[in-house]
């Protein structure tokens, strides 16, 4: 199977506590292995570029685009002015001193998957992260999402990957910005619509390997974001976050189950397996008022800290404002108050 190989995630520079001496934040430090390596790295249970540690602190990129008299969701992604919005979220991003932003959803089920224009505004998207040093986290479970509404039956079949993998990767072998490719998380459990746990490890092991030889082992690579591990799920979670290839151990959370079982067990595994934590991706609705909201963004960075979690993402940064909404935006002036003061105590300014 070979060496754990290293890829990285677009995320934001939080610095969670390790072990070491502690910096002025209060954190304590430890010492990344020199590299020459133009790519993320991981040091045990931390993220590491040019020596420093690289603690995640973004959000997810999933569109909500009023361009004309239509909403886009997915479909912003096929449409030649796209550059305008992500332009905008960009802008978000950085006032709110985030450094890394998830890129999920960009396959149209109208489309093929290999649309040129999807993935000329993917081509930019990439780039302008780079220019604006933002880390990127390369979501492929969209893809998932694109077999299924094709009528794909065996979608956790990696031979129904092949091709879209060596696409990806050979694209963007070269590209130093995106922190890691996470596969497909929030795979659901054994009796409800999911596969048999051999299965799944069959089917994560295969595709890390695809994804490591395709990208001659450039980039970090995580299985994704797991949920529903707080109960008997027949997820072969630790079978799955031990995969030679997978460099990162992440969850998404959301429910108390995840917070009060899910995530102490989970952080506690990623380090006796010696690799980093992840809150890949939390988030709240915005109908339980700016200032709750506000309070639950504050808490879950206290438990990413607690945990030693090597970041935290939310879901969404975007412009909706509307109570069923998870977008996250200036009009939640307290909301976005926090994330900034966040972000202030942790991201390398």
């Amino acid at each position: 199977m070979g060496r754990t190989i290293l890829f990285i995630i677009i995320v934001a520079t939080l610095s969670f506590s390790q072990t070491g001496a502690q910096d002025k934040t209060g954190h304590t430090q430890t010492t990344c292995l020199e590299s020459t390596s133009p790519y993320m790295r991981t040091d045990g249970s931390q993220f590491c570029f040019n020596g420093e540690r690289v603690e995640l602190f973004g959000a997810t990129f999933y569109p909500y685009w009023e361009h004309g008299k239509t909403v886009y969701r997915s479909s912003a992604w096929l449409q030649l002015d796209f550059k305008e919005y992500v332009d905008r979220i960009f802008e978000l991003a950085q006032d709110a001193h985030l450094n890394t932003l998830r890129v999920t959803n960009y396959l149209d089920v109208n489309s093929s998957w290999d649309s040129s224009i999807i993935w000329k505004n993917i081509d930019y998207f990439i780039s302008e992260a780079e220019k604006r040093h933002i880390w990127v986290i390369f979501d492929l479970s969209t893809y998932r999402q694109w077999l299924t509404r094709h009528n794909v039956k065996a979608v956790y079949n990696a031979e129904n990957w092949r091709n879209f993998v060596k696409f990806v990767t050979k694209r963007y072998i070269d590209a130093s910005n995106i922190a890691y490719y996470s596969i497909t998380g929030e795979i659901p459990a054994t009796d409800d619509g999911g596969i048999t746990a051999t299965q799944y490890v069959q089917f994560f092991n295969t595709v890390l390997e695809l994804i490591h030889t395709g990208d001659s082992g450039n980039h970090l690579i995580s299985v994704g974001g797991f949920l529903y591990l707080n109960f008997d799920s027949g997820i072969p979670w630790r079978a799955l976050y031990s995969l030679p290839y997978n460099d990162i151990v992440a969850i998404h959370l959301y429910s108390d189950g995840d917070r009060n079982i899910t995530l102490p067990t989970v952080s506690q595994f990623a380090q006796l397996i010696g690799k980093p934590f992840l809150i890949e991706e939390f988030g709240f609705q915005q109908d339980i008022t700016d200032i709750e909201r506000a309070k639950a963004f504050a808490k879950t960075y206290e438990l990413a800290e607690a945990s030693q979690a090597a970041g935290a993402l939310f879901w969404n940064l975007g412009p909706e404002n509307v109570p069923t909404s998870h977008d996250v935006n200036a009009s939640q002036s307290l909301v976005w108050e926090t994330i900034q003061k966040t972000s202030e105590k942790f991201v390398a300014q």
